[in-house]
């Protein structure tokens, strides 16, 4: 067993390190990051939790904030290059104030001290001061019509400041066009408002199903994506009557079994014959079994069977005859996702009769050729929750391309769905020393009657009024109870719009006297109240004018998972080697 000590400059560095290896892909138009592997793989990405996940963590530390980043990402797919830039900044901080500190006889003999105090400190700025800053943002942060309705403008601000980070100019115009569409608002409605409580059902079913709700097309240009509303299904027709859908509404069925009617047959079992007058009669028993459904179902005017098992040949042979299409192997997640959406259940049997909850109506069925793929494209006439299904087609000239796209488009639906969450009670889990942010889902709540679509601007505002009113409730950091924790996260929430500027204005960086300037009037336009950032030139704007909005509670997600994360490593003063660390957690519950 071997311990080695920590110290905060330790921690700094090891932060700071993982912080440069995200932060050059901040901020809009941003640059990208090549990852490559030992075997010669390589991918281009911008998206912060693309970057982490590739990296070999060698240190604890390094270990302990990734996996708290993790957590938080799972809450907001978003933030990972804010989480770091805040914690970063907070400790190099900190680091600085203790070195330069002559004395520290107030506090405590030992620098050590003066970092268990910042913890104790920022304990309480988690409990006392941050729900009142949260409490008075969101007063002025919802954007809603008197009628319940939201504004598109800024329903299409909040997605193009999302995809930013991501996706050139043109490409962005592109796929936010298509996020706004597959939210079923056409172009002829992209100026008039939206139901909040319409359009939250419609987000949430996409980001529910969205694997299922998007197509990704490789060796296609970006401006080839597309949206089709309706559902496609992974599977070609295994037959397909040539006059299917042309006298309207297509009846159909969904099998969750086979057309012989036997669900249990294993397919390497060895029957035994003892003639073939013997093998003649179990076949002829099928075929007359399946004849007879199959002739039942047209009878009640099917169409169209969606089976899930595979289709035997004498079968497909009656099908046609009779006129009925057929798509077999259908995936059992196809089958149950059909079921959600239209309240039908699949027959489980050939021998029941067939009744009305288990036939459905489809406006559109035809095949559909993306790529080198056959599909079947289907457009239901009723779904039971008044949503009607629209898939978003993902094209991009690369496989790695593709897969960057649907991270951004799903994070945009996700950052959609984060305005929503206007009210949010952090919670802690210290048994085993990490961030709980998986259960702060129960405390992010977002009740569809509230009416309310929370969202700040960005462009740094959000983080220089917190910082204003973080300064402002320490008594301008002299408070002895919040004053030292208070500077350190107005150091670490500034950081943003330094780097932003450093970013949108390469040639000024951030040591000059433009940059100074321009943060001399921001932090005076904020803390006089008003709204100001910087807009996607690195010029001073109004965040709200300029379409750069931002949903509030991820903000207020991200700085507060920063805290938490802060007093957990300001607490840390040692590491230690063990063997087996399940051991130890047994012993210390049974300590407890």
């Amino acid at each position: 067993m071997s311990t080695n000590n920590l110290h905060i400059k330790m921690k700094s560095d090891i932060i700071r390190t993982i912080s440069s290896m995200v932060g050059k892909s901040y901020g809009p138009d941003c640059q990208q990051t090549l990852l490559c592997t030992s075997t010669g793989m390589v991918l281009v990405t911008s998206d912060g939790m693309c970057i982490l996940q590739g990296l070999h963590l060698g240190h604890p530390i390094a270990t302990v904030v990734v996996k708290a980043i993790q957590k938080h990402h799972l809450m907001t797919h978003d933030g990972t290059k804010t989480f770091t830039l805040y914690l970063s900044q907070a400790l190099t901080g900190l680091d600085k104030t203790l070195a330069c500190s002559p004395s520290t006889d107030n506090i405590g003999s030992s620098l050590d001290q003066l970092g268990y105090v910042t913890a104790r400190q920022l304990t309480r700025i988690e409990h006392d001061v941050l729900p009142k800053i949260w409490r008075e943002l969101s007063q002025s942060s919802v954007v809603v019509n008197a009628g319940g309705k939201l504004p598109l403008i800024n329903l299409r601000s909040v997605i193009n400041t999302c995809l930013e980070s991501h996706l050139s100019k043109h490409t962005r115009h592109v796929f936010v066009e298509l996020v706004v569409s597959s939210l079923g608002v056409s172009e002829s409605d992209i100026l008039t408002d939206i139901p909040v409580g319409v359009l939250k059902r419609r987000v949430t079913f996409m980001i529910d199903n969205f694997d299922l709700l998007h197509f990704k097309l490789s060796k296609q240009l970006c401006e080839t994506s597309s949206v089709l509303p309706g559902f496609l299904l992974r599977r070609d027709f295994s037959v397909k009557h040539p006059q299917l859908g042309e006298k309207g509404d297509i009846k159909f069925l969904m099998l969750f079994c086979s057309v012989e009617g036997n669900t249990c047959e294993n397919p390497d079992e060895v029957v035994h014959l003892r003639d073939e007058e013997t093998a003649n009669t179990a076949l002829s028993h099928r075929v007359t079994m399946t004849t007879k459904y199959l002739t039942g179902l047209k009878q009640k005017d099917v169409s169209l069977i969606l089976c899930s098992e595979t289709v035997p040949q004498f079968a497909r042979s009656l099908c046609r005859d009779l006129g009925i299409s057929v798509i077999s192997c259908v995936e059992q997640e196809d089958i149950h996702f059909i079921e959600r959406i239209t309240g039908l259940q699949a027959a489980t049997s050939i021998s029941s009769p067939v009744d009305g909850n288990q036939t459905g109506q489809l406006s559109h069925c035809d095949r559909i050729v993306l790529g080198s793929q056959r599909l079947v494209h289907l457009q239901f006439s009723k779904t039971m929750r008044f949503i009607l299904p629209r898939t978003i087609v993902i094209a991009a000239p690369t496989d790695g391309l593709v897969d960057q796209l649907r991270t951004a488009v799903y994070k945009s639906y996700k950052s959609v769905e984060m305005c929503f969450a206007f009210q949010m009670i952090p919670n802690r889990d210290d048994v085993h020393g990490e961030i709980s942010c998986p259960e702060r889902t129960k405390c992010l709540t977002t009740p569809s009657d509230s009416g309310e679509f929370c969202v700040i601007g960005g462009g740094g505002f959000f983080e220089m009024r917190v910082a204003c009113m973080l300064k402002n409730l320490s008594n301008n950091f002299t408070d002895g109870k919040t004053g030292h924790g208070s500077r350190v996260l107005h150091d670490g929430l500034l950081s943003v719009p330094r780097h932003l500027h450093k970013h949108l204005s390469p040639n000024l960086g951030t040591e000059g006297k433009d940059y100074l300037e321009k943060m001399q009037q921001l932090l005076a336009a904020v803390a006089e109240g008003g709204v100001a950032g910087l807009d996607r030139k690195g010029r001073i704007c109004s965040p709200v004018d300029a379409g750069i909005l931002e949903p509030l509670a991820s903000k207020v997600l991200t700085l507060t998972s920063v805290v938490q994360l802060l007093q957990q490593l300001l607490r840390i003063d040692a590491v230690v080697s063990v063997q087996k660390l399940e051991a130890l957690e047994m012993h210390s519950d049974d300590d407890m």
